[in-house]
């Protein structure tokens, strides 16, 4: 599934590598819950970076234009200083 035959288009391998992270996370919550930590994880959508821009320009750009909250990295980064700090 993950060979380099099966994974030719960027955004399915990057779609492929968030919902790898996400299932991680979700199994390292339960394990570091037993001993009372938490682990999360930040999905905030689209990061305005260079990377971004282009896809932006580029032939996807218009579904990507439709999707809600591209926020610059600083903006995320800000917010991430919470969440240590918040309850669960």
């Amino acid at each position: 599934m993950l060979q380099p035959d099966h994974v030719t288009d960027s955004l399915h391998a990057y779609q492929l590598a968030k919902r790898g992270n996400s299932l991680r996370v979700m199994a390292e919550a339960v394990r570091w819950g037993r001993r009372g930590a938490r682990v999360n994880t930040i999905s905030p959508g689209i990061i305005f970076t260079p990377l971004a821009r282009d896809e932006l320009e580029g032939p996807r750009g218009e579904g990507y234009r439709r999707m809600i909250g591209y926020r610059r990295w600083d903006e995320v980064a800000h917010q991430m200083r919470w969440l240590p700090l918040q309850r669960s």
